[in-house]
């Protein structure tokens, strides 16, 4: 039911680009999914990184951020 910096880690990065994974034991993936769950996070995202997502239920899908600010993320799904 809420971000955990834990269950966040690096795929890759290149050129201020990075693809993470982030898997939790906890929420549903349309919790993990709805705009500001990657707040607590912002300072460390960029605007297009993409988020490949593990669920409680091990559905898995991905986001990519779209909007960005110091404190607030949002993403949708990849274009």
């Amino acid at each position: 039911m809420a971000f955990d910096q834990d269950n966040m880690g690096v795929l890759g990065y290149c050129n201020g680009f990075t693809i993470w994974y982030y898997s939790s034991p906890v929420d549903a993936f349309w919790q993990i999914a709805l705009n500001n769950y990657f707040d607590p996070f912002a300072k460390n995202l960029s605007q297009r990184d993409m988020i490949f997502i593990t669920d409680n239920a091990e559905k898995s899908g991905i986001r990519q951020v779209n909007q960005l600010t110091s404190t607030t993320v949002t993403t949708q799904p990849p274009l």
